[in-house]
C-alpha cells in the first residue's frame, strides 16, 4: 500500500506543479472566472455558448442537444463546429448553477495544467529507462512545460477546443506500456490507449486524424520487434495485432456516436474546402517564425501573418526548445532509437501536413502548389477535404520538439550541465510567455433578452434580430456573436448564429433580408416559421435607413408591436395560417427535390410538417438536407408538394387540386381514388435517367397489381379498375393494347384501359420508338388531364470540356437548351447558357459547345462560367421544367467531374 501511495505521489505531483504554473501563466485569470473570457474576437463568446448549451440540453431534453437553436429551420447545428459534450459532462454541476463562463475558464485551466501533465508523463517514462530520476524528472518537467505553453496553444486560447491536448500523450505512454508489459497489464495498457485516443478524437474533429496518425506512427515503430522472423518474436506480433485492434475498438465505440453527426451534416451540406481555400490555411514557412501579440521576448512577433489567419499561422517553437530537441534526438539515438524514431516520425508528419496544399515562404503570397502529401490525402481520405485549417496539424510537431527537449535537458542534466538546465529551460519557456494575456470582459446582457426570458415561450419560438448584412463578417459577426451568447438567457431559436460553418440557406435568408422594408419578405420568414423580429435600433449606422424601417414596422399589418425594451423594439410576424391546417399527422407528403423550389422554403415545410406527425416522403438536397422516407413501389400519397409548373400528373393529380401555392412551391392534393402510381423503368448502370420499358404486363390481383415484374400493395381488395398508361412515340405507329392494336400519333399521349381482376393486359409497341413511361390504377374512370407533350431521347457526352448533344425528338416546337446552377461558396445562382437547339426536319439534333465558356450562334446566353457546379437541361419553352442531360463543375477555371446524363425516349412537357 505505502509502495503505490509513493508511486501515486510521483505521478500527481507534477500536475500540481503544472497547476500552479498555469495560474501564474495566466494570471489574473484565476481572480476573474466569471467576469473575464480570455482570448479576442468571437471565439470565445461562442465556445461558452456551446458549452452553456450543452450543459442545457442535457439536463432538459440530451435527445435534442445536437440540434443547437441556430441557423433556423437546420437541424443538427451542433455539428456545425465542434460540440464540446464531453467537456460539458464534465463542468454539469457547474454549468447547472449557470456559470457557464466559469466552467469555461474552469475547462481552459485545466487543459494547460492536464496536457502538462500528460507529456511530462510520456516523457519521464522514456528517460526512466535510460538515465536517473533526477535527470527523468528535470527533462519531463521542462518536456510538459514547453508543450503546455507552447506558441500553438497561446496562439488557440480563444479555441477550447485546440486546447484539450492532453489526452494524446496519455494515449502514447499508455501505447509504449504496452510494448513493456505483459499478462492482464498489457491488455490494460490497450484498452486505456483506446480510451485516450478516442477521447482526444472526440474532443475536437480536427484532432480524430490527428490522434489515428501518432498513435499508428507510434505503434509500428514501437510494437514491432527488431527480429520478427524467430518464433518468439512472430507471436510478439501476433499480440500486438490483438492489442492495437482492442485499443482501435474502444477508440472507435468512443468516438463513432459522437463523430457520426459530423460525418452525415458533412455529407448533405456538401462540405469540401477547395484548395483554393486551403491554401490560406496553409502554414508558410514563415508561419515557424511567427508568434503572438504580446509575446514578452519577441513583441508583435519575428515576422508578419497575413491579416485574419493571426490564431492559426503562429507556429513558433521556440529557437531554445529546436536546439535541446536536436541534443535529444542525437544523444538519445543509440539509447531510445525506438523513441526517437517514433517522435521523429510524428514530428515530421506534423511538419510537413501543416504546409498544407501549397508551398509557400509568406503567408500574403499566393504559393506554389507542390506535390504536398496534404493534396494526395485530400483527394483520397475521406474527410481530409472537409478539413479548412492544414497548420492545425502542428500539434503534433509541438508534441514531438517537447518531448526531444525534455530528453536534450535531460541528457544536459546528467553531464556536466546541471547548472545550465534550469537557465536553458526557463529561457525557452519564455520564449513563449505572452503578458498579459488578451483578455475579453463581459457587460451585462441587454434587457431584450431578459424580456424573452420571462416571456411566454410558445409566443417567441424562433427570433430574428437586425440589422445584418449580406455576409456574416467584419462587425455583423461580432454582433451576431455576442447575440448568440446572449441566448444563453432564453434559448429562444437564433435564424442567424455563429459558428464553424454557415449553411448555404442562411446567406440566401441575408440577400432576401436585404428587400426590407417589404410586407412579402415577412409573409416569407412568417412561412419559415419565424414568429419574432427584433430591431437593435442602436447598431443601425445608417439613422434614414433606420427611420424608414421603423415607420413601416409601425403602420404595415404584417408585423404587431409587443416592446419597446432598452434601444431594442420587439415585433411579432402574423403567422401563415393556411398552411398550418393543411395537413394532419396521420397525413403522407412527397415533397419534390426539383430545384425550382427554393431550398430553404423546402427545408422549412419538411421540419414543420414532421413536426406535425406527418411523413414526408423525397429525395435529399445537397447543402440543405438528407434523403428523406423513402416510398414503397407504386405508393400513393395524400399531398405532393412540387415546384408551380411542375407536372402534378405523375402523382395522380392536377393543377385544379392545388391547396397551396406560395414561395415557389405548390401543393396539391391527391383524389382518394387513385389507388396506385408508378413510374415504370429500369436503371441503367452508370446513368442518371431510367429506361422506359416498350413492352408491359399487368395483372390486377385483387389486394394488389402486378406491374411487370413488381407488386404493389392496394388499400383495399379491388375486383375491376382503370389504368392509364402515359406513352411516348416518337413517330406515328400501331400498338398493341390488350386483344386490339390502337393508333397513336407522335408524342406524348395517355391510354385508358380497363382492367379486371385476374385478367392480364400487355401493351406493347416498337423497342425503338416507343416507350410506357408511367401506369396509375384508377377506382372508376379518373377525371385526368391527358399527358401531351413531345417524345424525346437525348444522349450527352463530354470530351474534356467540350459538350456534344445529340437528340430526337417527336414536336414541332422549338427545344431549348439551359446550363445552369451556383457559383461556389456563395451560391449564387448563375445562367451559364441559353438558347434554341437547332433542330432537322426529321426531328435531330447534334450540337457540340465547351462548357468553360459556350459560344454558339443559336445561343442567346453564354458568359464565361464562374467555378462552380451546374446542370445542363433541354425543354420546350422558358416557362417549363427541363429534363438535365449533364452535370459538371468548374473549379479555377477548368471543367471537373463532368458526368454526361443520357435520356433514353420519354415524355417532355
Amino acid at each position: 500500500m505505502q509502495d503505490q501511495f509513493v508511486r501515486w505521489m510521483r505521478v500527481s505531483w507534477p500536475f500540481l506543479w503544472f497547476l500552479v504554473l498555469t495560474i501564474l501563466w495566466t494570471w489574473p485569470l484565476a481572480m476573474q472566472m466569471t467576469t473575464v473570457l480570455p482570448g479576442s474576437g468571437s471565439d470565445p463568446l461562442f465556445q461558452v455558448w456551446t458549452l452553456a448549451w450543452d450543459g442545457h440540453a442535457l439536463l432538459t431534453n440530451p435527445a435534442r442537444i445536437w440540434d443547437a437553436p441556430i441557423f433556423f429551420p437546420y437541424p443538427t447545428t451542433l455539428a456545425y463546429s465542434d460540440h464540446h459534450i464531453v467537456l460539458a459532462l464534465l463542468m454539469l454541476p457547474v454549468l447547472a448553477f449557470g456559470q457557464p463562463v466559469a466552467a469555461y475558464n474552469a475547462l481552459l485551466l485545466l487543459s494547460f495544467a492536464l496536457s502538462g501533465w500528460a507529456v511530462c508523463l510520456l516523457t519521464h517514462d522514456i528517460l526512466a529507462e535510460h538515465t536517473e530520476e533526477p535527470a527523468a524528472t528535470i527533462g519531463a518537467l521542462l518536456a510538459g512545460s514547453l508543450f503546455a505553453f507552447s506558441t500553438y496553444r497561446m496562439a488557440h486560447l480563444s479555441h477550447l477546443q485546440m486546447l484539450q491536448t492532453a489526452w494524446l500523450p496519455l494515449a502514447l505512454y499508455w501505447l509504449r506500456q504496452m510494448a513493456v508489459r505483459s499478462g492482464g497489464a498489457f491488455w490494460r495498457a490497450a484498452a486505456l490507449t483506446g480510451v485516450f485516443a478516442g477521447v482526444q478524437a472526440v474532443t475536437a474533429v480536427y484532432y480524430a486524424p490527428m490522434a489515428a496518425l501518432a498513435v499508428g506512427v507510434a505503434a509500428f515503430v514501437w510494437l514491432w520487434p527488431a527480429r520478427w522472423r524467430s518464433p518468439l518474436a512472430r507471436r510478439a506480433v501476433g499480440r500486438s495485432i490483438g492489442g492495437l485492434a482492442l485499443a482501435g475498438a474502444v477508440a472507435v465505440l468512443i468516438a463513432l456516436p459522437f463523430l457520426l453527426p459530423y460525418m452525415m451534416v458533412y455529407a448533405y451540406l456538401g462540405i469540401v474546402r477547395s484548395p483554393g481555400e486551403l491554401v490560406r490555411w496553409s502554414a508558410p514557412l514563415t508561419a515557424y517564425l511567427s508568434v503572438p501579440a504580446g509575446n514578452v521576448l519577441y513583441g508583435a512577433g519575428l515576422t508578419p501573418v497575413q491579416p485574419g489567419s493571426e490564431q492559426e499561422l503562429l507556429l513558433f517553437p521556440g529557437a531554445l526548445a529546436v536546439v535541446l530537441a536536436g541534443i535529444g534526438g542525437w544523444r538519445w539515438w543509440r539509447a531510445a532509437r525506438r523513441d526517437g524514431l517514433a517522435l521523429l516520425l510524428i514530428g515530421a508528419a506534423g511538419v510537413v501536413l501543416s504546409l498544407g496544399v501549397a508551398l509557400r515562404v509568406r503567408s500574403d503570397e499566393a504559393g506554389v502548389v507542390a506535390a504536398l502529401p496534404y493534396g494526395w490525402l485530400y483527394e483520397r481520405v475521406p474527410g481530409f477535404n472537409a478539413l479548412r485549417v492544414p497548420a492545425r496539424w502542428w500539434m503534433l510537431g509541438s508534441l514531438a520538439v517537447a518531448v526531444l527537449a525534455g530528453m536534450g535537458a535531460a541528457w544536459l542534466w546528467r553531464g556536466w550541465g546541471r547548472w545550465l538546465v534550469p537557465v536553458v529551460g526557463v529561457l525557452a519557456l519564455l520564449e513563449h510567455l505572452v503578458w498579459p494575456i488578451p483578455r475579453l470582459e463581459l457587460p451585462a446582457p441587454p434587457p431584450v433578452y431578459q424580456w424573452l426570458a420571462q416571456s411566454s415561450p410558445s409566443a417567441h419560438r424562433v427570433v430574428l434580430e437586425l440589422p445584418l448584412d449580406t455576409k456574416l463578417s467584419g462587425i455583423f459577426s461580432e454582433r451576431v456573436a455576442w447575440r448568440q451568447f446572449y441566448q444563453i438567457q432564453h434559448w429562444r431559436t437564433l435564424v442567424i448564429g455563429y459558428s464553424g460553418l454557415i449553411p448555404a440557406g442562411t446567406y440566401n435568408l441575408l440577400l432576401r433580408l436585404q428587400q426590407l422594408p417589404d410586407d412579402a419578405t415577412i409573409r416569407y420568414l412568417a412561412r419559415l416559421g419565424i414568429d419574432t423580429l427584433i430591431i437593435h435600433r442602436n447598431e443601425f449606422n445608417d439613422q434614414a435607413q433606420l427611420a424608414n424601417l421603423m415607420a413601416w414596422a409601425d403602420r404595415t399589418n404584417v408585423l404587431q408591436r409587443l416592446a419597446e425594451t432598452g434601444d431594442a423594439v420587439v415585433y411579432a410576424l402574423q403567422p401563415d395560417r393556411t398552411l398550418a391546417t393543411l395537413v394532419t399527422p396521420a397525413s403522407t407528403i412527397f415533397l419534390s427535390g426539383d430545384v425550382l423550389i427554393p431550398d430553404l422554403v423546402a427545408l422549412a415545410l419538411q421540419r414543420r410538417w414532421q413536426a406535425a406527425g406527418a411523413v414526408v416522403y423525397g429525395p435529399g438536397r445537397e447543402q440543405y438536407y438528407p434523403a428523406l422516407a423513402t416510398p414503397q413501389s407504386g405508393q400513393r400519397f395524400d399531398y405532393v408538394a412540387l415546384a408551380p409548373r411542375a407536372d402534378p400528373r405523375p402523382f395522380g393529380t392536377m393543377p385544379a387540386l392545388v391547396r397551396w401555392q406560395e414561395e415557389g412551391v405548390a401543393v396539391y392534393a391527391v383524389p382518394a381514388e387513385l389507388l396506385a402510381t408508378q413510374e415504370l423503368g429500369a436503371p441503367d448502370i452508370g446513368q442518371f435517367h431510367p429506361r422506359h420499358p416498350a413492352t408491359l404486363t399487368v395483372r390486377l390481383r385483387g389486394d394488389s397489381v402486378e406491374v411487370g415484374r413488381s407488386r404493389i400493395a392496394l388499400p383495399t381488395v379491388v375486383e375491376a379498375a382503370t389504368l392509364l398508361l402515359d406513352v411516348a412515340s416518337l413517330t406515328e405507329q400501331e400498338v398493341q393494347v390488350g386483344e386490339t392494336k390502337q393508333r397513336l400519333a407522335a408524342g406524348g399521349q395517355t391510354l385508358t384501359v380497363p382492367i379486371s381482376r385476374d385478367q392480364p393486359v400487355t401493351i406493347s409497341g416498337d423497342a425503338a420508338t416507343f416507350s410506357i413511361v408511367r401506369v396509375q390504377l384508377w377506382r372508376g374512370m379518373p377525371a385526368l388531364d391527358a399527358v401531351g407533350g413531345v417524345a424525346l431521347t437525348v444522349e450527352s457526352a463530354f470530351a474534356g470540356s467540350r459538350l456534344r448533344i445529340a437528340a430526337q425528338y417527336s414536336g414541332n416546337t422549338p427545344l431549348l437548351l439551359e446550363i445552369h446552377g451556383a457559383e461556389a461558396g456563395t451560391e449564387r445562382p448563375v445562367m451559364l447558357a441559353r438558347g434554341t437547339l437547332p433542330v432537322s426536319a426529321a426531328g435531330a439534333v447534334d450540337v457540340t459547345i465547351d462548357a468553360r465558356q459556350p459560344q454558339a450562334a443559336w445561343l442567346s446566353q453564354s458568359p464565361a462560367a464562374v467555378d462552380g457546379r451546374y446542370i445542363a437541361y433541354v425543354k420546350l419553352s422558358p416557362d417549363t421544367d427541363g429534363i438535365p442531360i449533364a452535370q459538371f463543375q468548374v473549379r479555377n477555371g477548368e471543367v471537373v467531374a463532368a458526368q454526361p446524363v443520357p435520356l433514353p425516349l420519354t415524355i417532355l412537357r
